[in-house]
């Protein structure tokens, strides 16, 4: 629950770092949980990649559902700080429904690129395109 609450709280100020610290962050919630041995020497895409049979191989020991969950927070957590989004998920998702799911793909990618394009064709087109489409290239983003 605290790492939501941090999640959230750090989300709505817009503050965005890098991977890096994203990886520390995220190793710092879960040193209380006793996987702070494993989680030491990874990089961003080992810690991402973690699951928990990965975390029985390297240890021996099983996670347990407790920590398989809270490592899977974590791992969230740090995704969403390091995807350098610029619209929470939830505005995200309001501009999709309000037929400007373009618009929000067009902040998130500085308008580069041709999916704010396509987007915006196919709102044109009809609302249900457009809106599938949006919601299909919101996982590019979060």
């Amino acid at each position: 629950m605290k790492v939501l609450k941090f999640t959230f709280l750090f989300l709505s100020l817009g503050l965005f770092v890098t991977n890096a610290s994203a990886v520390n962050s995220a190793k710092n919630k879960i040193k209380k949980q006793n996987l702070s041995e494993v989680v030491e020497g990874m990089d961003y895409e080992q810690f991402l990649n973690l699951t928990p049979k990965k975390y029985k191989k390297l240890t021996g020991k099983k996670m347990g559902f407790k920590n398989a969950v809270k490592l899977k927070m974590a791992q969230t957590s740090a995704k969403a700080v390091s995807s350098g989004a610029v619209l929470p998920k939830g505005v995200y998702i309001l501009l999709a429904i309000f037929s400007l799911g373009w618009l929000a793909m067009g902040l998130n990618d500085d308008f580069q690129g041709d999916n704010w394009w396509i987007g915006l064709l196919l709102y044109l087109l009809l609302w249900l395109p457009g809106f599938i489409f949006t919601l299909i290239k919101m996982k590019d983003y979060y």
